[in-house]
C-alpha cells in the first residue's frame, strides 16, 4: 500500500526529488506500508521514484522480503523504517546489513532508520511540517498463536492485514473510519486470517465506512463472483486501485 499526500515547504527544506510537482514549495509524500517481496515491480510500474517512509505491519516473509530492492530507493538519507519493538528487532536481526553501514565498504550505505512505534499511540511519520504532516495510529491486532501486527489509522482511513480478532481497544481505534483496507484470505475460517464472513461482520458493526476493500486474498477469492455478490460498499482490491481519503 503506498499513501500519497502533498506538503507545503519552505525552498531551504525542500527535497529535491524527480517527485517533486512544479510549484517549488510543494513537495510530493510517499509512504509504504510493508516490503512485500514484489514491491520492486509494482514501484516501478507505479513510477514511484522515492520514498520517504515505510510502515511495517509485521516481520512475516510476505510482508518484508522486498526489502533489499528498497536500496534503490535511498536518497541522501536512510529511509525512516517504523513497525514495533518485536518487528523492528527482527528486522534488524535478520537485515542487518540495511540498517547499518559499512565503514570499511563505503559504497554500503544504511538503507532503513530503524524506529520503533508503540501500539495506540500516534506518532508523525516525518518531522517535517507537522501542520501538513498527517498522524499516525498504530493499531495492535491479534494475528493468532500469540502474534501481534500493527494496522495504520491515518484521518478517515486505515489499513489493516493478517488478522482474526479486533479487541476493543482496536474496534475504538478504527470506528468512524469511512475507508478501510482489510485483510480478508478467503470464504472458510481460518486460524490467523479473517474470513469473508468475518470482514462483513466487522464492516456492518462498525457502520458508516462508506468503501472496504479486501486485500490479502487467495487464489480461491474470484474477482468477478466477489464483485457480483457483496454489497457495493464492498468490493475486492486488485494492483493499483486508487482512492483519496482525508487526512
Amino acid at each position: 500500500m503506498l499513501i500519497q499526500w502533498e506538503e507545503i515547504v519552505s525552498p531551504s527544506i525542500r527535497r529535491a526529488t524527480p517527485d517533486t510537482t512544479s510549484n517549488e514549495n510543494r513537495l510530493l509524500r510517499n509512504l509504504l506500508i510493508d516490503s512485500s517481496p514484489d514491491c520492486r515491480t509494482q514501484l516501478l510500474q507505479a513510477q514511484i521514484k522515492h520514498l520517504d517512509a515505510i510502515l511495517y505491519t509485521h516481520e512475516h516473509a510476505d510482508h518484508c522480503h522486498g526489502i533489499d530492492d528498497l536500496k534503490w530507493m535511498r536518497d541522501k538519507s536512510p529511509i525512516p523504517a517504523y513497525g514495533s519493538h518485536i518487528t523492528i528487532t527482527n528486522l534488524v536481526r535478520r537485515f542487518g546489513y540495511i540498517f547499518s553501514s559499512n565503514h570499511s565498504f563505503p559504497l554500503h550505505q544504511t538503507i532503513l532508520e530503524p524506529h520503533e512505534i508503540i501500539p495506540f499511540k500516534s506518532f508523525y511519520p516525518l518531522d517535517s511540517n507537522k501542520v501538513l504532516t498527517p498522524i499516525i495510529i498504530p493499531i495492535a491486532l491479534d494475528h493468532g498463536f500469540n502474534t501481534q501486527v500493527l494496522g495504520f489509522r491515518i484521518g478517515d482511513f486505515a489499513y489493516t492485514t493478517d488478522f482474526i480478532n479486533i479487541s476493543k481497544q482496536a474496534y475504538t481505534a478504527l470506528k468512524g473510519i469511512r475507508w478501510w483496507v482489510v485483510g480478508c484470505l478467503r470464504r472458510e475460517q481460518h486460524p490467523t486470517h479473517a474470513h469473508l464472513e468475518l470482514v462483513i461482520s466487522w464492516v456492518e458493526q462498525l457502520g458508516g465506512v462508506h468503501m472496504t476493500y479486501l486485500t490479502h486474498m487467495n487464489g480461491t477469492m474470484d474477482y468477478n463472483e466477489l464483485c457480483t455478490e457483496l454489497p457495493v460498499h464492498i468490493r475486492p482490491a486488485h494492483d493499483f486501485l486508487q482512492f483519496e481519503a482525508e487526512f
